[in-house]
């Protein structure tokens, strides 16, 4: 009766490691799919950088026309977010690397101010792969980031002024003297980031996760802070009025 115990208990865990290989390689085999739907888009994102670029190289103020700033805002919706498979980690959650290497180099091509406030208002980088990005002194205001990757990012001194990242996964991410003014951070992972004397006034914390942060003389006033973690949290001289 043992023996027979011992050889069922061990071929449940065989169908268990076959079924977690055929998940993986399902896996592998849609993310291969998926670079190959997508190598038509990234051509696609080149030619239109170029354009933006040559434009741009005729107006001395830099100037986006309404022309150009369409073809960007539809370029970033053709851009879906898919499971990236990353060694034999099976993915849990949908990114879009596309979507995070336009944004970069948006916020390097020296935009108008009035244009690239138009762009960030009309177009999407949802889900966004921008982990380690340098948007340091960045004009991000009104950027839609919800589910955004953004670890170990570094945004200190970035303007975020209501800009949506609800979702966004910011562990480790560089916020100092970041302006985060009314912005939705809704469930965001904030954990182990350093936002020292940070504006979050009027900021949506609900549901967020700020464990081992350090947020020195942060500003949260008026801000919603209903079910935020705080623990383990450097939370000297911050201001709570409201």
């Amino acid at each position: 009766m043992g023996i027979i115990i011992i050889f069922l208990l061990l071929q449940n865990t065989n169908l268990r490691n076959q079924s977690n290989r055929q998940e993986l390689r399902l896996s592998r085999q849609q993310a291969w799919m998926d670079s190959l739907s997508r190598s038509d888009i990234s051509s696609l994102m080149s030619d239109v950088l170029q354009k933006i670029e040559a434009e741009l190289d005729t107006q001395p103020e830099r100037k986006l026309s309404e022309d150009a700033i369409a073809r960007i805002v539809v370029l970033s919706y053709s851009f879906k977010p898919y499971l990236k498979v990353e060694g034999d980690s099976t993915p849990d959650h949908l990114v879009s690397p596309d979507r995070g290497h336009l944004l970069l180099m948006l916020s390097r091509l020296k935009i108008d101010t009035g244009s690239l406030q138009k762009i960030l208002f009309s177009t999407s980088f949802e889900n966004a792969d921008l982990r380690n990005a340098d948007f340091s002194s960045a004009d991000l205001r009104w950027a839609k980031l919800s589910g955004a990757d953004l670890r170990d990012a570094n945004l200190s001194g970035a303007n975020l002024y209501e800009a949506d990242l609800r979702s966004a996964n910011l562990w480790g991410a560089k916020l100092n003297h970041a302006i985060l003014n009314g912005a939705y951070l809704t469930r965001a992972d904030l954990r182990w980031t350093e936002m020292n004397e940070a504006d979050l006034q009027r900021a949506d914390l609900f549901g967020a996760d700020m464990s081992s942060a350090q947020m020195r003389k942060v500003n949260f006033q008026n801000a919603n802070l209903q079910w935020t973690e705080f623990n383990h949290t450097f939370l000297q001289e911050a201001n709570f009025e409201g």
